[in-house]
């Protein structure tokens, strides 16, 4: 797999979330791999690490590639110390990471502990999530903060009344406002889960239940939904690894979504209207305190819930003091009563969480802690990838320059037909130039078959289809512009390697890398 152009290590494989060396760690036993001064890689840490990379892309294992990822863990490490020993685990921001994602992790292991482990992910719903991946949907929603007053919104669409009309009143964003809810185009993971799986599952033209979101409510209505025929099997058992992976995530995050709105549910938060509007007050700037006026502000009680069979109350204050712990891009998200509601009600959960899993002791298992050393070691990597200019920029002239002395046949295009792919009913579902790759199992019939023709029926994932051959285009050399892109990509990428082996060849000068092939050999048996 070809490294990302503008990663710090550019073949230290996409998304591989690493062990760190210094502190944090929790020493694993087994036998070691590769090591490099104190640094040691056992066993188990690279059989948990590569087998997840195995399973997330799924290319082939070869020696190669294990010596490679070995490598490429022990380059992490060492980058990790180095950051470690210069006193980034000192500097406030990581400590308030730190405390962000410690709290995290203990809702997510009191939500392993409820749920996930009885979570999984089977081939219907891996393949529904690949054709999901190939699928263009357009939508329009409506939204409001409660279930009740989402239920109203579809009794008045129910009634006669439009999305449109509606809008103007729901959203204050002149890009919903104007258009009737319009979401535009989009594909899958492109949207809040809840609102994405009802938009493929959702018949056209029909209206939604309330659909609960992570900010409240939607009703929605799908306006149109294509699924490109042109797949195949093939390309689905290539890809299926990647989207069972990530079909696990989003059921896992589903189970996770369910156990918080239950708990919200039992503990009964309460919030007071009156330092509600205050508080809207001064986010909006409409109400400015003074001192004096502030600190009776912070006194007041602010909202009420039920912990273990006890009536507990916030103080504005607590409320504040647990609002720091969220990270700034969040609490300033934070515009509306709603927006206000939903955020206040989401810390005192996770808070109640946090407690249930303190109680049971959940963070101090080997899982926990080295749950938070990779989490926190790969908050390293990303402040250390953004922080280095890796990704300098590529200069127009250059580019053209790159395209001018390629070689004649770099750049061609491959041989294409233009074609109409048409539904059994005759209806287009897609046209443009399709190639050899694009037609799979059918490129042979469709680019021999004479101008004019149509092609079928063709049995597709997505599908019956006709395919109606239109005229053909021979191979040829790109034009700048086609090419351009791809140059830009070849040229970002090869500044980022000669860096990438200039920061490699300075690591190897200070560290002595074993890499021990013998037990790497055997590791994954």
């Amino acid at each position: 797999m070809a490294p990302k152009p503008g990663s710090i290590v550019g073949s230290i494989v996409a998304g591989l979330v690493v062990l760190g060396g210094a502190a944090f760690v929790v020493v694993q036993q087994g036998q070691v791999v590769a090591s490099a001064s104190e640094e040691k890689l056992t066993a188990s840490d690279f059989r948990q690490h590569y087998g997840a990379y195995l399973r997330r892309t799924g290319v082939s294992d070869t020696p190669s590639l294990r010596r490679q990822f070995a490598m490429d863990l022990m380059l992490s490490r060492l980058l990790i110390a180095h950051a470690l020993e210069g006193g980034v685990s000192d500097q406030p921001a990581f400590l308030a990471r730190e405390e962000r994602l410690r709290r995290a992790l203990l809702v997510d292991a009191y939500v392993y502990e409820a749920v996930w482990d009885t979570v999984d992910a089977t081939d219907d719903e891996v393949r529904a999530m690949f054709m999901r991946a190939q699928t263009q949907v357009t939508a329009r929603h409506l939204y409001a903060p409660t279930e009740s007053g989402a239920d109203a919104l579809r009794q008045r669409l129910l009634a006669g009344e439009t999305f449109e009309s509606l809008a103007l009143e729901v959203f204050k964003d002149p890009l919903l406002r104007d258009t009737g809810g319009f979401l535009g185009s989009f594909t899958f993971d492109e949207m809040d889960s809840a609102v994405e799986d009802a938009a493929f599952l959702l018949p056209i033209g029909v209206i939604s239940e309330p659909i609960r979101t992570a900010q409240g409510y939607s009703i929605l209505r799908v306006e149109s939904r294509f699924t490109n025929p042109l797949i195949t099997e093939s390309a689905y058992a290539e890809r299926r690894p990647l989207y069972e992976a990530y079909t696990l995530r989003r059921e896992q995050e589903r189970a996770r979504r369910e156990v918080l709105y239950q708990e919200l549910e039992e503990i009964e938060v309460a919030l007071a209207p009156a330092v509600m509007d205050v508080l809207v007050g001064q986010i909006d700037g409409s109400t400015i305190l003074d001192g004096e006026a502030l600190a009776v502000l912070l006194q007041q009680s602010y909202a009420t819930f039920v912990q273990d069979g006890e009536k507990k109350t916030w103080s504005v204050e607590d409320f504040r003091e647990r609002a720091q712990q969220v990270a700034a891009h969040r609490r300033s998200a934070v515009q509306t009563p709603a927006d206000l509601a939903e955020f206040t009600q989401g810390l005192i959960v996770n808070e109640v969480l946090v407690d249930k899993a303190r109680s049971m002791h959940l963070d101090r298992t080997h899982s926990f802690n080295d749950a938070l050393t990779d989490a926190l070691n790969s908050y390293i990597l990303k402040d250390l990838r953004e922080s280095t200019s890796f990704g300098a920029a590529v200069h127009e002239d250059s580019i053209r320059a790159y395209y001018d002395r390629a070689p004649a046949l770099e750049f061609m295009r491959s041989a294409s037909v233009y074609v109409e792919v048409l539904r059994e009913n005759g209806e287009l579902a897609w046209s443009g130039h399709a190639a050899a790759n694009d037609l799979g199992p059918w490129s042979t019939r469709v680019l021999d078959a004479p101008q004019g023709s149509i092609v079928g029926p063709l049995q597709a994932p997505a599908g019956t289809f006709l395919v109606r051959v239109g005229a053909s285009r021979p191979p040829g050399r790109m034009s700048f512009q086609e090419a351009r892109p791809r140059i830009r990509s070849i040229l970002r990428y090869e500044q980022t390697r000669k860096r990438r082996r200039q920061l490699y060849d300075d690591l190897r000068a200070h560290h002595d890398i074993q890499i021990f092939e013998s037990r790497l050999a055997t590791v994954m048996g």
